[in-house]
């Protein structure tokens, strides 16, 4: 909604969330913690209010606060709060020339859990990323890459984590980090026509301070929207095996 002005907008958001843990995840959760000191939580609800301003059609910039209820696991935890400051700055542009366009994308996240906003969790997660697309006739080059580093004791849902329909395609994020990790870096290069179909190649990692960096891999297929729906044939890398894996996305 825009507030006197169309460089300004205020938003609040709420959502709710029923959370069924995979098998995988609890058991490396009860690994390392006492189930009575898991952060794996039964439900979340959370209230976002945020403001946005344009500083041109181009840039950007949101911030605000976001207020999150945790239900755990463990009854003899009860609830928690993680409630955070949240901000960005984004960055969008086309440039055209004929039938050829370079589309550039780029932008800065960060959320910050305080005890000045009754949290219990305190932490700093700061993300990265950007986005160049060439495009031609039908012709279209995406390459990506993302980062980010997290300071602190972050809640699982601000955790970074690799393997799904758009990052690490054909890993499961179970074989990576279950309980996702404070570091990740991810990269890729694709290359299709208008939304028949599209060949990638993608390469990342996700681990904690301190822990040794693994670089995994994939390459496939994908047919369909790359945003919306589709249906994705992605391999894993594996020294010189590959390992298939199909994934179908959908959003509503």
């Amino acid at each position: 909604m825009s507030v006197g002005t169309e460089r300004l907008g205020i938003k609040l958001e709420y959502s709710t969330f029923g959370v069924r843990w995979q098998p995988e995840t609890v058991r490396v959760s009860q690994a390392f913690l006492q189930p009575e000191f898991s952060d794996l939580y039964r439900s979340r609800r959370s209230l976002e209010p945020s403001a946005a301003f344009a500083f041109s059609r181009s840039l950007y910039a949101t911030a605000g606060v976001q207020f999150v209820d945790l239900e755990m696991q463990s009854p003899a935890t009860g609830s928690r709060s993680a409630n955070a400051g949240v901000g960005s700055l984004r960055f969008r542009h086309t440039f055209k020339s004929g039938e050829i366009s370079h589309e550039v994308n780029a932008g800065y996240d960060a959320h910050a859990g305080s005890r000045t906003l009754d949290s219990d969790y305190v932490y700093t997660r700061h993300l990265w990323d950007g986005r160049y697309t060439f495009s031609q006739d039908k012709n279209r080059v995406t390459i990506a890459m993302f980062g980010g580093r997290i300071i602190g004791n972050a809640p699982l849902f601000d955790r970074f984590s690799l393997g799904n329909t758009e990052t690490l395609r054909g890993w499961n994020k179970f074989d990576l980090a279950a309980l996702g990790g404070s570091r990740v870096v991810h990269g890729s290069l694709q290359y299709g026509r208008s939304d028949d179909f599209h060949v990638f190649y993608d390469a990342g990692a996700v681990w904690n301070r301190g822990d040794p960096i693994r670089v995994r891999s994939a390459i496939g297929i994908g047919f369909g929207s790359t945003e919306d729906t589709n249906l994705t044939l992605g391999f894993r890398i594996r020294g010189a095996h590959l390992s298939p894996n199909i994934m179908f996305k959908v959003r509503f």
